[in-house]
């Protein structure tokens, strides 16, 4: 009877619905718990965020918020990222960072000093410290060009050029027999061209890369080799042009031997044309005499500062006189080597063009003559 009573008392302040159920191990259905006293809850399951407390701040919210990614979760302190979507990030520092695409990834001009061109449209026209670039048709635009510059004494040897050595090329000294072989055209682009300048006092001579010969450079005079062809190791694949020293004709006043006595007036002028010298100038002669007739040589205003090439033959013409009386000869000017004056020779039916003539033999007395001629000058 005690014990009806104690189930009767306890059932009527019961709660719920289903089967009576014990205290060890009970299977609730969505009991209300009210606050335990105690519990472990390891193998409980569905406990919202909201119920737990003991969190810093906002981790609570972040834990309740949906996961983007996957992983493990990452923490303040050098945590590693795969593929992060990054978003836009309200400060950074990328100096360890790698793999930035130019193109998309910055923004701004990237100044000289950090890589870049510090410009953000082609510079067509010269500016100081400026990238140059093309305008519209491919031409490049500059206040000057400053090509490269090398300088060879001659020697009897081969000086090669290749495809790296300097555009300008000067040559000076005296010893003859310098060869300058061009590059190999096979490592060359057409266009591509060289300036040969011969400040020395011997021929030069320009050869292809096979040991042909494209052209003799006298001296005083400049070349330009240009490759027309990347074939071939002959003259065909270089285009050669001299180009010839020409001063301006400059007055000097020579000395006239005994032979056309004293001289009543002279007006000679001369100038450099290449390896030559040019004259031409009328004069007055004296009392003609019996001795050799010369004029010595001389060149920019100075007289007798230059001397005749020592290849020059025993006796050659280089030039003509005409005079301003009626005469059955030609007089000549002749030319011997390594001398400083001109000579005359005299042809008509007793006399040779070829010989050094007198004064008296080849000019008459007070009588005007003009005379020109050109001579190759050692040295030049």
């Amino acid at each position: 009877m005690t014990t009806v009573n104690i189930l009767g008392n306890a059932l009527s302040g019961a709660s719920g619905s289903g089967s009576f159920c014990g205290n060890v191990s009970p299977s609730l259905t969505t009991p209300v718990l009210g606050t335990p006293t105690s519990g472990t809850l390891t193998n409980c399951t569905g406990l919202p965020i909201a119920g737990t407390t003991g969190y810093g701040t906002g981790v609570a919210t972040a834990l309740a918020a949906n996961v983007t990614g996957s992983g493990g979760i990452a923490l303040a302190t050098s945590p590693s990222f795969t593929t992060p979507a990054l978003g836009t990030p309200s400060a950074g520092t990328l100096t360890s960072c790698t793999g930035l695409p130019l193109t998309t990834g910055v923004t701004g001009t990237l100044p000289i000093g950090n890589g870049g061109t510090n410009a953000t449209s082609v510079t067509i026209a010269p500016v100081a410290t400026a990238f140059a670039g093309w305008d519209g048709n491919k031409n490049l635009s500059a206040n000057n060009h400053i090509e490269g510059y090398a300088t060879t004494v001659t020697a009897a040897q081969t000086t090669t050029l290749t495809v790296s050595s300097a555009q300008l090329q000067f040559f000076t000294g005296s010893t003859a027999s310098q060869i300058v072989q061009m590059p190999a055209v096979s490592s060359l682009v057409t266009g591509m061209s060289w300036t040969i300048v011969n400040q020395a006092t011997v021929v030069i001579t320009i050869q292809s890369s096979g040991s042909n010969t494209i052209l003799t450079l006298p001296a005083g005079a400049t070349a330009n080799l240009t490759c027309v062809s990347t074939s071939g190791t002959g003259t065909s694949s270089w285009y050669g042009l001299v180009n010839t020293v020409i001063d301006e004709w400059v007055q000097y006043t020579p000395t006239f031997s005994a032979g056309f006595g004293t001289i009543a007036s002279s007006t000679v002028y001369s100038r450099r044309v290449g390896a030559n010298l040019e004259i031409f100038g009328r004069f007055v002669t004296g009392t003609v005499a019996g001795s050799l007739a010369t004029i010595t040589l001389g060149y920019n205003g100075t007289n007798s500062n230059v001397t005749s090439a020592s290849i020059i033959p025993t006796l050659i013409v280089a030039g003509y006189v005409v005079g301003t009386i009626a005469a059955a000869a030609t007089i000549f000017v002749t030319l011997e080597a390594s001398v400083g004056v001109i000579n005359f020779g005299i042809q008509n039916g007793s006399n040779s063009g070829l010989a050094k003539a007198n004064g008296s033999a080849a000019f008459s007395t007070g009588a005007t003559y003009s005379v020109e001629a050109s001579i190759p000058i050692t040295g030049w």
